[in-house]
């Protein structure tokens, strides 16, 4: 991605520049200090979209001050003050930081991330000590990489699925897991695919209790999740499982709940035999519920979605990119071979049927009012950043517009998280995660890949890639989750 950034300053003067504004720190502003001096950066003459729906607003000018957004203008001309400094950026488009709805961090993706303008991440399952530790080492400034915001390990019964989960058996230990991670400093709880309704009740309403989200990877009914409190059925898990009357089928998933492949399967293996004469009625009990919906389409429909080959020649093509020489050979081999395996398991037509049948809903649940957050499912094998792309491509396919797709990867996933006023849209008073591209993504959603500056708590990031770049804090990665993943790719970790 070298000389594509046409306000590229030397490393040493970014980095001179920006020392004056202090650390940047996730958890909020900086300390206060002795009449610092005031740095101003300041965006001029580009198209806002500030992600709360709006039109555009052309020629306009944002002011960053620190690392919150000052003001946000119509016209030029505005700044005339000591210490600004004026980028002048017309005929660009300028939008909030993109935010990654559902990842799965690894040290080594944080370059990537930026690279494409994903600017915060939110992570679903973890080992709770790594991925804390990561998140404060972004905040400090120690480590780079979007911010993290993060579950920390899922909550899930025995057998569990994968080693970084928190086993339990009762509704006693799942709140006590639930209080245990608040006063770790995790940003929601997670709920996974092997807890019964009786379990999922009792995290949601510990959580709840304590002023935390649930998002669930779950098999329980959509319908009694929402009504649980459930703020996002991740993959849309859940869905299908209301949207059949099967019983046989619904009882096969209650007996084998414990078996990991299967419960992980049941998302696509019951799409298919979703009845469109249901969606109404489930729809309202989500929407009444303020339960949102993460489809994961690029990495759960892969080898089914009509851009699976497209997508393919883009990774291998990314991966012959000698500066990205740091990502791991584990991940190269997975990122590669989630086509094929994706296509020998997905071949029959019935998959083809489930996803037009989830594409639907999607559509009809926007339309009612829904909350659709964009993600990515990025795990050990998964192209970083990218995918987010291209998950927005696939909404748009889906059936929302780009503008409400945007929303979906900006202000949806900070609002569903609590985080509403401080990230997801361009506002005075927010932090200073901003993106500037290329090319009109209202025209074609395409053009967010068009990335030509990103800047987060108000620092323009260098977003070239370092050949020598090191993951100082690898995560621990078990021999049963590499396992897992020579198998098939959205066996999520």
């Amino acid at each position: 991605m070298k000389d594509r950034h046409p306000f590229k300053t030397s490393r040493a003067l970014v980095a001179l520049f920006w020392l004056l504004a202090g650390p940047v720190l996730d958890a909020g502003p900086a300390p206060a200090q002795d009449n610092p001096p005031i740095e101003k950066l300041v965006l001029e003459g580009g198209t806002l979209i500030d992600g709360n729906g709006g039109p555009p607003l052309e020629n306009s000018t944002v002011i960053i001050a620190g690392d919150r957004i000052e003001k946000v203008l119509a016209g030029v001309g505005h700044v005339h003050e000591p210490g600004a400094r004026v980028i002048e950026i017309q005929g660009k488009f300028l939008l909030p930081g993109f935010i990654d709805g559902h990842i799965h961090y690894l040290g080594w993706a944080a370059p990537l991330y930026l690279a494409h303008g994903v600017t915060s991440v939110l992570d679903l399952g973890n080992y709770t000590t790594w991925i804390l530790a990561q998140k404060q080492g972004v905040a400090s400034g120690s480590l780079p990489g979007p911010r993290i915001f993060t579950a920390g390990g899922q909550l899930d019964s025995p057998p569990g699925t994968f080693p970084h989960a928190v086993i339990v058996s009762t509704a006693d230990e799942a709140r006590r897991v639930v209080r245990e991670h608040a006063r770790a400093g995790v940003d929601y709880i997670k709920a996974y695919t092997m807890l019964n309704p009786q379990l999922l009740e009792a995290t949601i309403d510990e959580a709840r209790s304590l002023g935390l989200v649930v998002r669930g990877h779950i098999t329980v009914g959509a319908r009694e999740a929402a009504r649980f409190g459930i703020a996002s059925l991740e993959h849309m898990s859940g869905i299908a499982m209301a949207l059949i009357d099967d019983r046989e089928k619904l009882q096969e998933i209650e007996d084998r709940r414990t078996e990991p492949d299967y419960v992980m399967e049941t998302v696509r293996e019951l799409a298919p035999l979703m009845k469109t004469e249901m969606f109404e009625e489930l729809i309202q009990i989500l929407i009444e519920n303020d339960t949102a919906i993460s489809p994961t389409l690029v990495s759960w429909w892969m080898g089914v979605h009509p851009h699976t080959s497209e997508y393919e020649e883009q990774d291998r093509t990314i991966l012959q990119n000698s500066d990205l020489s740091f990502i791991p050979d584990v991940s190269r081999q997975s990122i590669l071979g989630r086509y094929a395996r994706s296509r020998e398991g997905r071949s029959e037509p019935r998959f083809q049927v489930g996803y037009a049948n989830t594409q639907s809903f999607i559509k009809a649940f926007f339309d009612a009012g829904g909350m659709v957050v964009a993600a990515s499912d990025t795990t050990l094998g998964a192209m970083p950043g990218m995918d987010l792309h291209r998950e927005l491509e696939l909404l748009v396919e889906a059936g929302l517009s780009p503008h409400q797709a945007l929303q979906a990867a900006t202000r949806v996933p900070a609002r569903l998280i609590g985080k509403g006023g401080e990230l997801g849209t361009v506002e005075p008073g927010k932090w200073a995660d901003l993106i500037v591209i290329g090319g009109d993504p209202l025209a074609d959603i395409r053009n967010t890949r068009k990335i030509e500056m990103v800047i987060k708590g108000g620092q323009i990031l260098d977003t070239e890639y370092d050949p020598q770049f090191t993951d100082r804090n690898p995560r621990p990665l078990s021999a049963e989750y590499l396992r897992r993943f020579s198998g098939d790719e959205d066996t999520e970790p």
